[in-house]
């Protein structure tokens, strides 16, 4: 977006599987815990992402390659919430 790329490295992927995959959760709590579908595969959680992001170019713009901040989409009838930070995404969950 706007030239710039957002990856979805191993290490933010592995945040997403072991605090919101109930296959791989780590047993860690927050204040409001979500989790995704048992079944989805690590390839749907990317496209999860990607359709994210592209419905919101705008914000994924103003927040840029060095910023950090959360957008919110809807996926497949599923509320989102997808991290940013410093041009990487750390952070999926259903909302």
């Amino acid at each position: 977006i706007d030239g710039n790329v957002y990856s979805f490295d191993k290490r933010g992927m592995k945040n997403v599987l072991e605090r919101h995959h109930p296959k791989y959760w780590n047993g860690s709590v927050k204040k409001s815990q979500s989790f995704l579908d048992k079944n989805i595969s690590i390839s749907e959680i990317q496209d999860i992402a990607s359709q994210v992001i592209n419905q919101n170019r705008s914000k994924v713009s103003s927040i840029g390659a060095n910023g950090v901040g959360q957008i919110f989409g809807n996926v497949n009838g599923v509320d989102y919430v997808l991290g940013l930070n410093r041009g990487r995404i750390g952070q999926l969950y259903p909302a």
